[in-house]
C-alpha cells in the first residue's frame, strides 16, 4: 500500500539534491512531500564518479617515486658498501714496507708528539745529573739510566756543553713512530735523538739509538776481537768486492760506517736474490725516493745533522741497524749482512727484516 504523503511545501530542490546524491542541508531535517523516493535497488548499482585528468595520473606516479626512491636508496647502499669495502682494503693490502693494517694499529692510540715537549724532554736528558731526572725520560734499553748518566757526563767532559736541540720532524721509518731532534755536544760531534711512544703512548727518547750503541762495541768488531755482532751504523752501497766476495754478479756490498771518525769502515755482503736483498730493496726504494726529494725538504743532512731550515740539496743518511758476522776466509773488515733489524738505529718491536718479508731469518735462510 502506497504510503500518504503528509502535506508539507514542496521542497524540489532539496528532493533532487539528495536524488544526485549531494549532501542535505545543515540544519533541521524536514520530511520531504512528493513521489515516493526509489529504493537503492531500484535505482540500479550506484554510478562511479569519473576522475579527473589528473587524478587518473595518481597511481602510476606513486608508483614511479616509489620506484626511484627504492633505486636511489640501493644505489647508495652500494656505493656505501663499494666505499667501506675500497677502505679497508686500503687498510689490509701490504704498500711499500709495514701493511698499512699494522701501521694504523699503532697510531691510533698514540697521541701526537708536541714539539715543545719532545724538546723540554731532550733538555731534560741533555741537562741531567743524576739517574732520577732521566727515569721515564728514556726509553727502557741496553743501556740504564745510571749508564746513561754517566756516558752524558763523559760527553759533556770530553766535547763540551750540548747545544739547545732543535726539532727535525717525523722519521719515515718501516721501525715504527719516530721523531727525531738533533744536538751537538761542543763543536766536535752531532747526535741525532730519536724519540719513541711505548705500550701507553707515552714519548721516551730511545737512549740507545741516541748514543748509537751496538753489542758487542763497533770498535771490537773493526778490530777483528769478535766476529759477530749487532750494529747502528750508516750504511750506503758499495762497489768493494774482494776475497770471497769477488764477484758482483753473486753479491751486493755495502759500506758500514760508525759514529767515531776514528774507527775503519766495514763492508756487508748478501747473496742476490736472498731475502735481506728483498727488504733491502724496499729500504733502498723509499731511500732514493728522499734523496730525489733531498733538494725540497731532506730531514738532515749527510753528516747526520739538521738543514738550515729552508732548502738543500744534501742528501740524508741511511740509517741501518744490521746483524752481522765475520764468516770464515773474509778479510777483517769484511762481513755478512744476516739481517736488517730497522731501518733506522731505532729498533721497533719486530724486526724489519720480519716485517718486510715472510718472516724466515733473511740471508741466513737463503744460502
Amino acid at each position: 500500500m502506497d504510503r500518504i504523503p503528509q502535506k508539507t511545501p514542496a521542497r524540489s530542490s532539496s528532493v533532487s539534491q539528495r536524488i544526485a546524491g549531494s549532501p542535505p542541508a545543515l540544519g533541521k531535517v524536514e520530511k520531504m512531500s512528493g513521489p515516493r523516493q526509489p529504493s537503492v535497488s531500484e535505482m540500479g548499482p550506484p554510478r562511479r564518479r569519473r576522475r579527473s585528468k589528473g587524478s587518473s595520473r595518481g597511481a602510476p606516479r606513486k608508483i614511479l617515486r616509489l620506484w626511484i626512491v627504492t633505486v636511489v636508496g640501493l644505489a647508495g647502499v652500494t656505493l656505501s658498501c663499494l666505499l667501506l669495502w675500497t677502505l679497508m682494503r686500503q687498510k689490509l693490502a701490504p704498500g711499500p714496507g709495514i701493511p698499512q693494517s699494522v701501521r694504523d694499529r699503532e697510531m691510533a692510540s698514540i697521541p701526537t708528539l708536541a714539539s715543545e715537549h719532545a724538546i723540554h724532554l731532550t733538555k731534560t736528558l741533555l741537562n741531567a745529573k743524576t739517574p732520577e731526572e732521566i727515569r721515564g725520560v728514556i726509553r727502557s734499553g741496553a743501556i740504564t739510566a745510571p749508564e746513561a748518566i754517566e756516558i752524558l757526563t763523559s760527553m759533556r767532559e770530553e766535547m763540551g756543553k750540548p747545544t739547545p736541540p732543535t726539532w727535525i720532524g717525523s722519521a719515515n721509518a718501516f721501525a715504527g713512530p719516530i721523531e727525531l731532534l738533533y744536538c751537538r755536544f761542543g763543536d766536535i760531534r752531532h747526535y741525532i735523538i730519536p724519540l719513541t711512544p711505548d705500550e701507553t703512548g707515552r714519548w721516551q727518547i730511545d737512549f740507545d739509538a741516541m748514543v748509537r750503541h751496538c753489542d758487542p762495541s763497533f770498535e771490537l768488531l773493526a778490530e777483528g776481537e769478535v766476529d759477530r755482532g749487532l750494529v747502528r751504523a750508516v750504511v750506503k752501497e758499495s762497489d768493494y768486492f774482494n776475497g770471497p766476495y769477488s764477484s758482483d754478479t753473486e753479491w751486493r756490498s755495502f759500506s758500514i760506517s760508525s759514529s767515531s771518525p776514528e774507527l775503519p769502515q766495514l763492508y756487508g755482503y748478501f747473496k742476490r736474490g736472498s731475502k735481506v736483498e728483498l727488504v733491502m730493496e724496499q729500504i733502498l726504494t723509499r731511500y732514493r725516493s728522499q734523496m730525489n726529494d733531498a733538494g725540497i725538504d731532506a730531514p738532515v743532512n749527510s753528516a747526520g745533522g739538521p738543514t738550515d731550515g729552508t732548502r738543500t740539496a744534501v742528501k740524508p743518511d741511511m740509517r741501518l741497524t744490521l746483524r752481522i758476522h765475520r764468516p770464515a776466509g773474509a778479510q777483517k773488515n769484511q762481513f755478512r749482512i744476516d739481517e736488517i733489524v730497522s731501518d733506522e738505529w731505532v729498533i721497533g718491536k719486530s724486526s724489519v727484516q720480519n716485517l718486510l718479508s715472510d718472516g724466515n731469518g733473511g740471508e741466513s735462510q737463503a744460502n
